[in-house]
């Protein structure tokens, strides 16, 4: 103890000098960045507008959705306009967007970014450039945004192909901020129509509210109205439109009968009713979460089919049309297609495919959204349809050589698969790439996957994009996730440079619990881990210890406070569903959650309450005996699988003695099924054996007298949801079950209902319910509604 304090304390005299250190330097550049801050603002306003020579603020009012108001004036003290600053949401997050404004309100500037903007590098963050803000100069507000009408006619903005919320959060800010204007300078009503991009083209919206904001007329479509017949269309019938007469906005998609099989062009149409209301009253505009993506029609077997080259390999295409050339179904990929797991491989989701149903052959990239990251993928799949519709493609150009980077290039290294992979770039003065070489001398990555990163075909991707990046930011190379990402990791330190060190934050206070440690194998080595557990729960957590030496930026972010403290809270054992993982550090991901979970045993016998009870079930070679305890509820807190007798065969089902089998079991209420847990590949009679002795552990006559089984159904997305519910005199639940055999939600959607982390949620609630009493699933409110509904109506 007495060494202890003695080395505590010159560890402690370091840590007061390094405080006082950076305090003493905080105050000397406090006042200079402040004054840089101040400088930097003004020169935006001034770029902005321009015939301004001195600039005086305007005091908002309470509520404004405004940031800043800043009045300019000539040199002569005339008023020449208006700037003003209001904060949007964006795709990835907050969008600041800077709006000059003249004495008769025509744009005159326009400056979009902000401390947290993070868009989407390539599409999204194009937001910046003066290709889409040169747009806005000389228009007047309400502008409708489109896509693909680059030079249409006034008062139109093109879209940034693949990044349309980012295009709407920045249109919506500029004619909120022209709506301000005019409010402030008494020039009459504010603008009442918005547009939002739609399937095929913008939706616009024109509404009157009365005094309580309720609308009182609703004008859908103008002359870029697009929509596909007997689909979207529908939004310029008079039944969908009469619905909006008396509503609120803000609105969400649960508030309106939505136009059977074009989910888009309703959300569009929501999405822009918020914004004309956002436009008439000053409040920040809400947008309303798209509701499930109804299954994609495949190509039937008389289908259109064609191929072109993806990024790891063919990518093949099939759709049906109908008698105009639109398409009417569509399926991506055969056999072949291997494109990038989380890139490419995105092609064949439902929420790439429903965007070309409706358009009609050929297509251009402009068409279409893109996949993040996957834009050699997406072209594949446009180019392949052009074929399947008999358009050929262009001649293809000559492959262009990638500037190999310079003598006076930025140069770096990180780990990849096989050795370091070095990376060497040239940059311009925004850290954008324009020459790049990736590998030297000691390069040994594996031929025909991380051999790939020699290619031009991988090294063409990064020129002119700016460091630093993500893995989001490129197309991987398939089968080569480590070797991509040591490019990645490279490129981002040639622009990497050494902050001081933070200020130590006050210790935390001491949790209560008991303390367990593991380790796992991670990328680079052991990953520790030192888990605190109260009341069966993560109550702490350290990862990591002196040997930990997983890849920076990858797994390393492991340390990082934001992924630790997402295990706060959850029970033992884990699996990779119960966490975010960190991107591009799978490996490390997985050796937390198996050191998690090797403590788990000893954090279950810790925290194991309830009563013991034994049986036993014929397995393969014998009896298969378990020891289980259960709470109140049969809910499972302990197990224990085997005795003397037993004699499964090892290898097969003697693995039901391991952790990682009997550990799933904890926190799951008996009886179980065979779909409840994780069977033992190649030991289905072990298996079943292990399943048959612990509902044989507590005898039905112990079910809970006085308790009643009810069922109701409700029609949910794609058809009827039913429920089974148990439940007291008193309407409160004790069991539930979620769907039958008609049960069609959409997978990875409403098909969640199924899922027991949404079910448990109802158990000990009270009929009848509302949407306020439970967690809903996340783009799914039809299937929500529907459970409740079908609750409720229970007999």
């Amino acid at each position: 103890m007495k060494k202890f304090f003695r080395d505590l304390v010159p560890l402690v005299g370091i840590c007061l000098v390094a405080a006082l250190l950076l305090a003493v330097f905080n105050l000397i550049t406090e006042g200079p960045i402040a004054e840089n801050a101040l400088r930097a603002a003004q020169e935006t306003r001034t770029r902005l507008l321009s015939a301004a020579a001195t600039f005086e603020q305007v005091e908002l009012d309470e509520g404004s959705a405004m940031d800043s108001c800043y009045e300019g004036f000539d040199a002569n003290g005339e008023s020449v306009g208006y700037v003003v600053e209001t904060t949007v949401g964006g795709y990835a997050g907050e969008i600041v967007v800077t709006v000059g404004l003249d004495a008769d309100n025509v744009i005159t500037g326009i400056n979009v970014g902000g401390d947290n903007f993070s868009e989407t590098a390539g599409l999204g963050a194009k937001a910046k450039e003066a290709s889409f803000t040169d747009q806005f100069i000389g228009e007047s507000v309400p502008l409708t945004l489109a896509k693909g009408t680059t030079g249409l006619q006034d008062g139109v903005i093109d879209a940034i192909s693949g990044a349309t919320i980012t295009s709407t959060a920045v249109n919506g800010g500029v004619n909120s901020a022209g709506k301000f204007v005019m409010d402030m300078s008494g020039e009459g009503a504010s603008p009442n129509t918005a547009s939002v991009q739609g399937f095929a083209g913008p939706v616009a919206v024109t509404l009157s509210l009365d005094d309580a904001g309720a609308i009182t007329e609703i004008t859908i479509g103008d002359a870029f109205f697009n929509e596909t017949p007997g689909y979207g269309a529908g939004a310029l019938e008079e039944s969908f439109q009469a619905q909006f007469i008396g509503k609120v906005p803000p609105l969400t998609l649960a508030d309106i009968d939505q136009i059977a099989g074009a989910t888009i062009t309703s959300n569009a149409v929501v999405n822009a009713v918020n914004q004309v209301q956002a436009q008439l009253s000053g409040a920040a505009p809400v947008s309303a979460p798209a509701e499930e993506i109804a299954p994609v029609p495949a190509a039937g077997e008389n289908a259109k089919t064609g191929s072109a080259q993806g990024f790891a390999g063919p990518v093949a295409v099939a759709v049906d049309m109908d008698d105009n050339g639109a398409i009417t179904a569509i399926t991506i990929g055969d056999a072949s297609f291997a494109e990038t797991a989380g890139f490419g491989a995105k092609a064949q989701d439902d929420a790439f495919k429903t965007q070309f149903i409706g358009k009609t052959l050929p297509l251009t990239m402009d068409d279409i959204d893109a996949i993040t990251g996957a834009t050699i993928t997406s072209k594949a799949v446009v180019e392949a349809l052009n074929a399947a519709g008999g358009f050929a493609a262009e001649t293809p150009a000559e492959t262009v050589a990638v500037p190999a980077a310079s003598a006076d290039a930025k140069k770096a290294s990180a780990k990849g698969f096989a050795g370091n992979v070095a990376v060497a770039v040239d940059l311009d003065a925004n850290n954008a790439i324009t020459a790049i070489t990736i590998g030297d001398d000691s390069f040994a990555e594996t031929a025909g996957f991380g051999a790939k990163a020699l290619e031009d075909a991988f090294k063409a991707q990064f020129i002119g994009k700016t460091l630093p990046l993500t893995a989001a930011d490129i197309d991987g190379i398939a089968g080569a996730t480590i070797t991509t990402n040591a490019v990645v990791e490279a490129l981002n330190a040639t622009v990497t440079t050494t902050e001081a060190p933070a200020e130590e934050a006050a210790p935390a206070a001491a949790v209560e619990g008991e303390v367990f440690n593991a380790s796992a194998q991670g990328f680079a080595g052991p990953v520790a881990v030192e888990v605190t557990v109260a009341d069966g729960k993560i109550a702490a957590i350290k990862i990591g210890d002196a040997q930990f030496a997983e890849t920076p930026g990858f797994g390393a972010k492991a340390l990082e406070e934001d992924f630790q403290k997402q295990f706060i809270g959850k029970s033992l054992p884990l699996t990779s569903a119960d966490i975010d993982g960190i991107a591009g550090a799978t490996i490390t991901t997985n050796a937390v959650i198996e050191a998690l979970n090797a403590a788990a045993p000893a954090a279950a016998e810790e925290a194991a309450t309830g009563t013991v009870y034994t049986a036993s079930a014929q397995g393969f070679a014998g009896p298969v005996a378990v020891e289980v305890t259960l709470d109140d509820a049969n809910v499972i807190t302990a197990v224990k699988i085997g005795d003397d007798q037993f004699a499964e065969t090892p290898g097969f089902g003697a693995s039901a003695l391991e952790d990682s089998f009997q550990n799933q079991f904890i926190g799951k209420s008996l009886p179980l099924t065979a779909g409840d847990i994780d069977g033992i590949a190649g030991a289905t009679i072990t298996t079943n054996a292990v399943i048959e002795a612990l509902n044989a552990a507590v005898p039905a006559a112990e079910e809970t007298a006085g308790e009643t089984v009810k069922n109701g159904s409700a029609q949910g997305f794609a058809g009827p949801v039913a429920v089974e519910v148990t439940v007291d005199a008193s309407n409160t639940i004790s069991a539930i079950k979620i769907g039958n055999d008609q049960f069609a939600e959409t997978a990875g959607f409403g098909a969640k209902a199924l899922e027991e982390d949404f079910q448990k949620q109802f158990i000990g609630k009270t009929l009848p319910l509302t949407v306020a009493d439970i967690d809903a699933i996340a783009g799914a409110t039809i299937t929500t509604n529907a459970v409740i509904e079908a609750l409720n109506a229970a007999e």
